[in-house]
Formats: structure tokens, sequence, C-alpha cells
């Protein structure tokens, strides 16, 4: 499957109405704040919007704006006009909630990593970006939906939580490289995050290959 545009993927939301936002079984913040994050984005333009994850939302996330509409699945399928695949490289990993939309008249899967075998029918693999967040965040600024303070929070965590293991495998010259969007993108989400109503939030740090939440805390919101 050839890559998708930016623009593909936009008139495909645009044009339709009812949406499911999947990603995969034991989520990370990266599926979730990408999944909430792009879900929140729809709503704001009118659309019909399910958000499922077959874990839900786990209990160190209960902070993401949002997160109440995260849905295990249900137990009888539903009709979707688009399913959208986030941050979700093997298609069985999204899990039985894949099962419960397959009637979707299109699918859509975003993804940044490279072993996606880009299932779907608009498929967008960036594998130079951190992560799904990233890839968002330009869709949604360069398609103009919208981008709220709750948005870019999410974005924020999926971008900050997201596995170690890209940016430590990049050297600094190449994660400061001008034509690397990282640094760029993550300074303009942080800054639209700072919007956010002032609340309690817990240290949002990075989490290694397990899951696991590491100690080090990345700038304050």
């Amino acid at each position: 499957m050839k890559q998708s545009s930016f623009e593909e993927i936009g008139a495909v939301l645009r044009s339709n109405e009812t949406f499911a936002v999947l990603s995969h079984v034991r989520p990370d913040g990266d599926a979730l704040g990408s999944q909430l994050g792009l879900a929140l984005s729809l709503s704001k333009l009118g659309k019909k919007v399910v958000v499922r994850n077959e874990d839900g939302l786990l209990e160190k996330y209960n902070f993401l704006p949002g997160g109440e509409f995260l849905q295990t699945p249900l137990g009888e399928p539903q009709d979707f006009d688009v399913a959208i695949a986030l941050d979700t490289a093997v298609e069985n990993r999204l899990g039985n909630a894949a099962e419960l939309v397959r009637s979707a008249k299109t699918w859509i899967n975003i993804d940044h990593h490279p072993s996606n075998p880009r299932y779907g029918d608009l498929v967008y693999i960036d594998p130079t970006a951190p992560a799904t967040g990233q890839i968002l965040f330009e869709f949604l600024t360069n398609q103009k939906f919208p981008v709220t303070p709750a948005i870019a929070e999410n974005l924020y965590a999926a971008i900050s939580t997201t596995s170690c293991s890209w940016l430590c495998a990049k050297s600094r010259s190449a994660v400061t490289n001008p034509s690397n969007n990282f640094p760029k993108t993550f300074a303009a989400i942080w800054k639209r995050a700072q919007s956010s109503p002032a609340k309690t939030r817990p240290v949002i740090a990075p989490e290694n290959s397990s899951g696991e939440t590491r100690s080090r805390s990345p700038p304050p919101l």
C-alpha cells in the first residue's frame, strides 16, 4: 500500500461522520494519548467518535483529558464509516476491538513503527517520528483541524511517555538536524498544552520498552 498524503486522509475525515479510533493492546502513553488527541479533534468537528482499546485506560493515565470516553470493546459489533488504527504495527495487536468494527467502510493506519506492513485503505507510516503523537500533531496542524489545549496535552503525553528507544538510538546530531521535525513539534505541542486549565498532574515521564514509567521527568507543562 502506497503512502497516503495528509490531504487524502483529511478529506476522508471531513467527508465521513462516524469513527472508531483504536490502538494496540497493553497500550502505552503514545497509543492512548494519540487516540484521545485525535478523537477530541474529530469531536470538535461535530463527528461521532468512539475510542476503544481492549485494555481500556490504564490508571496511571487517568489524568489525560477525555480519558473518560475511552471504552473497552462492547460485545456486539457496531457500524462505522471509518476505523482508525493508531500506533499499531501489527493489525492483530488491535485485539478484539478490531473484530467489533470490521464493517467500517474505510480503514486508516497511522503509525511510526518501520515494521508496519501497511495494512488498511489509507496508510501513513513515518519511521523517522519518535511517536505517533508527533505525526498526529503535524497532521492536525497541516489540515487545520482543531488543536485545543486538551488535545495538545494528550499529544504531549504521547510523545513524552513513548519508549526512549527512538531517542536513545539517535545521535544528538541526528535529533537536532534541521530536517528532523521532533524538536520543533515537541516545543509547539508543549506551548499549546500550557494553556490547559490548571490542575494536578502526575509527572509525565518516559516509559521503557516494558511499559514501566521511568524516573526521569520531562519539562513541566
